[in-house]
């Protein structure tokens, strides 16, 4: 009889060590499925403009982690950081926890802010990088599931150039007049050759040069050159150049290089123009020249649409 007993609870502990060796089996496939360690992954992010007013803009951010174990986990904290230029220019944090089902992915919208006064500082960069946005999000998710931390890393980077430079926009490769009152030709601009100057925190510098024909058998005598960049209607430069009566001879060709300064302090009012009006900006550029007899003729003039994704390149993948 006791022999009996003794083969009845042998049984038993084997059966229940074969009963956790199978729940151990289960855990353990549903944690390292083909045998490796099944941690939550990111698989896409994409962001959109929210709020957006004269001292703060939102982006709102969608996140989509995978989960590919067999086990449901709960993302308990995402931080992350946007870098543009590597000027830090965002910190976003996931407010509240959130659960990932089994083999499933989980939506994370996080909204985060921007100082506007940030901006000024971000043209810097854009136009001492050769008008390129190199973008870098970094930061991590924290998962926890049977008691075990995940860190699922959140960081890419994309680079943006725009499609046409604003150098190459301003540029003149097509002959034309410049005309008096009465429609008498003044000079001839063959072309305006248009490259970046000086940046600094308070200016831009953009350098003209102007390629100039005078057709008259008198002289053209400049005194100065007056100039204004509207940026949807917002001044964003206006000066004056003194030409200390530059002579353009009769039947003369001249190079004259003509110099106008873009106001960095009002780049934060742009931004928010820009933005809300779907990233598109009307720019208007115009230079005139002032005569000796104080006669005020348009010497350039260009007018574009610049048109950006700056989002795009925060897409993933």
């Amino acid at each position: 009889m006791g022999r009996v007993k003794k083969l009845i609870l042998t049984a038993v502990l084997i059966g229940a060590l074969a009963m956790l060796a199978g729940v151990g089996y289960i855990v353990y496939t549903m944690i390292f499925p083909g045998g490796e360690l099944a941690k939550p992954e990111l698989v896409a992010a994409w962001h959109e403009w929210g709020v957006v007013n004269e001292t703060v803009t939102e982006i709102r951010s969608t996140i989509i982690i995978y989960n590919p174990g067999g086990y449901s986990a709960t993302i308990e904290s995402l931080d992350y950081e946007i870098y543009v230029n590597e000027i830090k220019m965002a910190v976003g944090h996931l407010r509240e926890p959130a659960s990932i089902e089994p083999r499933s992915n989980c939506t994370v919208k996080v909204s985060t802010l921007i100082d506007n006064t940030r901006i000024p500082d971000l043209w810097v960069s854009y136009a001492s990088s050769g008008e390129s946005i190199h973008v870098e999000v970094k930061g991590e998710a924290i998962v926890r599931a049977f008691g075990i931390t995940f860190r699922v890393p959140l960081s890419y980077a994309n680079d943006y150039t725009p499609e046409e430079k604003l150098e190459d926009l301003l540029d003149v490769d097509e002959p034309y007049n410049v005309t008096s009152p009465t429609g008498q030709v003044i000079l001839t601009v063959e072309s305006v050759d248009t490259s970046w100057g000086s940046v600094t925190n308070e200016t831009t510098e953009f350098i003209h040069l102007v390629t100039v024909y005078n057709p008259n058998p008198v002289p053209v005598v400049m005194n100065r050159t007056e100039y204004e960049a509207v940026v949807n209607n917002l001044t964003l430069a206006s000066g004056v150049q003194p030409l200390a009566n530059l002579v353009i001879g009769p039947y003369e060709t001249k190079n004259i290089t003509l110099y106008t300064y873009l106001n960095n302090t009002l780049l934060d009012d742009w931004w928010v123009s820009h933005l809300t009006n779907d990233e598109k900006s009307s720019v208007v550029v115009k230079v005139f020249m002032v005569l000796a007899d104080g006669t005020r003729l348009l010497i350039y003039e260009r007018s574009f649409l610049v048109e950006t994704d700056i989002l795009e390149a925060m897409t993933y993948p």
